[in-house]
């Protein structure tokens, strides 16, 4: 089974329109970013969090992903 591990309305439609079938489970994480923390270490730090907070299997495939703007 191919996991979207986010509540993202755009992530759902790219995959969508790719054809990919798949389930949405939002995970439920805490999402606070240390802003001391390089941006992109904390993207993926999140990322990981929420990818592992979804109960999934072995063979599951589970995307996670975290978006930030930094000027």
């Amino acid at each position: 089974m191919f996991i979207l591990a986010s509540g993202s309305p755009r992530r759902q439609e790219l995959l969508s329109r790719l054809g990919i079938e798949f389930q949405v489970m939002v995970p439920e994480t805490d999402e606070t970013m240390d802003p001391a923390a390089p941006p992109e270490q904390e993207v993926a730090r999140l990322s990981l969090r929420k990818a592992l907070a979804v109960p999934a299997k072995a063979e599951d495939i589970v995307l996670a992903a975290d978006t930030i703007g930094v000027c």
